[in-house]
């Protein structure tokens, strides 16, 4: 479930999400927009393109239907046409929406030093684009740049047709070069990312097989390894990226947007060093009317604000500076019954709402170190998990609005529904414990062993944990 605030003027409008990959971590999934106050007419603005080269529409006439061209049937390889919709199709596009984010990214790359930040990850995926998408409900494989797909019978080699349609936003259409240009600079140690380097080192230098055919073989036999290149590897202009290093790739797009084919972009003009970033929708967007797209890509501009202090967001989202508030936060959580006993929400000009949906959540947790005393032996991290009185977060802290997770894969077809289901158990927690030699207790009550007081250090990196491990 996921708790947010909108202003009003936001919520009665038709409603829907920017991008099925941005809804979960903006929720943004039921906001529309309209045209609002006059005050808001002034700063709305339309659809933009930034189109250099105008290619017609369709194949290179050049390329034969047997390797990608026109008149591709796709026999033998895979694609899909039943796609379920993250949006609603009856939403009108249009308006501006501003966003809180916690801090300025380091940089504006989507990859290479520095990349990781909470903006990058949020815009990624509607600047840029992948082979293949993922259906929201059944998680099944769906065309994005490629319109089919073929895995051979070792489940090693990946093919991929690009399709002819797919533009990026100077214009220039997509193609395999593009895919091998991207495998390039992504194992390219000049990049300065070391897992980037080492996942793609795992597969093979790209194949074009024609202008719209590319083949890629991995070195593992995995079933992750067809999703990382597939679904989750967007795929960079070889004009822009192609005869660069990944050092002078570091250097020369540190705050410039390399353009995507995605629906949104980042003029150089809308960057706010430390403040705020602007993304505008792209009027020529190549895939605009594809049916994964309905209801999607509505706002023409969404602008993130940065604001560090948590206090501070939520007054401004109260004077109408931001628009929408996520609480889903640990620390945040206690604003939904807390602090919205105020006259806004009474009166109706700030809504609550609750949004389910069945997306996978990741897992967050205490992660042991077994190299080290006292997480090496097993009885002491199975007390751990029994000691871990989720229950009581639940009740406590997250207010009831939440269940508990039972697998690394929750809600998803990885999911073990076999796995035990750990909950808060004290008696068992002393019974290892003490089989594992803690089964003394000093003056003060702590727990001893060999005169050593059962003692450790728990780091964490993020606000709002300090009450769960009190």
């Amino acid at each position: 479930m996921i708790l947010k605030l909108i202003t009003k003027e936001k919520f009665m409008k038709v409603v829907c999400p920017v991008s099925k990959f941005i809804v979960l971590a903006l929720i943004f999934s039921l906001i529309g927009c309209g045209k609002g106050t006059k005050e808001r007419k002034q700063i709305e603005t339309k659809a933009v393109s930034i189109k250099k080269f105008d290619t017609p529409p369709g194949a290179d006439p050049t390329v034969s239907a047997e390797l990608g061209g026109k008149g591709f049937t796709g026999e033998g390889w895979q694609t899909a046409t039943k796609i379920n919709l993250s949006g609603d199709p009856k939403a009108i596009k249009g308006g501006k929406i501003v966003i809180s984010i916690p801090n300025f990214p380091a940089t504006l790359r989507m990859d290479g030093k520095d990349y990781n930040s909470y903006f990058n990850y949020a815009v990624k995926g509607i600047i840029y684009e992948g082979l293949l998408s993922q259906d929201p409900v059944t998680e099944e494989y769906i065309p994005l740049l490629a319109t089919h797909w073929k895995i051979s019978e070792d489940k090693k080699e990946y093919k991929f047709r690009i399709n002819p349609d797919a533009r990026f936003a100077d214009g220039k259409p997509v193609t395999s070069a593009d895919v091998i240009a991207t495998w390039k600079l992504l194992v390219d140690p000049g990049i300065l990312e070391g897992y980037t380097n080492t996942l793609y080192q795992t597969y093979e230098q790209p194949v074009a097989e024609s202008k719209y055919i590319v083949s890629v073989r991995t070195k593992e036999l995995n079933w992750r390894q067809f999703l990382y290149f597939a679904a989750s590897t967007v795929i960079y202009p070889a004009d822009y990226i192609g005869n660069i290093s990944g050092s002078q790739f570091l250097e020369k797009y540190q705050f410039e947007m390399i353009p995507g084919s995605g629906p949104y972009i980042i003029d150089k003009n809308d960057i706010n060093k430390g403040q705020s970033i602007s993304l505008r929708r792209r009027s020529d967007y190549w895939a605009e009317n594809d049916i994964a797209n309905k209801g999607l890509n509505n706002f023409d501009i969404i602008r993130f604000d940065v604001v560090s202090d948590q206090s501070l967001e939520f007054e401004k989202f109260k004077k109408g500076e931001i628009d929408i508030v996520d609480l889903t936060g640990t620390s945040r959580i206690s604003m939904w019954s807390e602090r919205l006993d105020i006259d806004d929400a009474k009166r109706g000009l700030i809504q609550k709402r609750q949004v389910y949906n069945e997306y996978p959540e990741g897992v967050r947790g205490i992660c042991f170190n077994m190299r080290k005393p006292p997480f090496d032996d097993i009885r002491i991290r199975k007390a751990f998990a029994l000691l871990f009185n989720r229950e009581q977060f639940k009740e406590k802290l997250f207010f009831n609005s939440v269940d508990l997770m039972d697998s690394y894969y929750p809600n998803s077809i990885y999911e073990n529904q076999s796995n035990p289901k750990i909950r808060y158990n004290l008696d068992e927690a002393q019974k290892l414990l003490a089989d594992a030699g803690w089964n003394q207790k000093n003056g003060d009550g702590y727990l001893v062993k060999d005169g050593r007081v059962f003692e450790l250090e728990l780091p964490f990196g993020y606000q709002g944990i300090e009450k769960f491990l009190t």
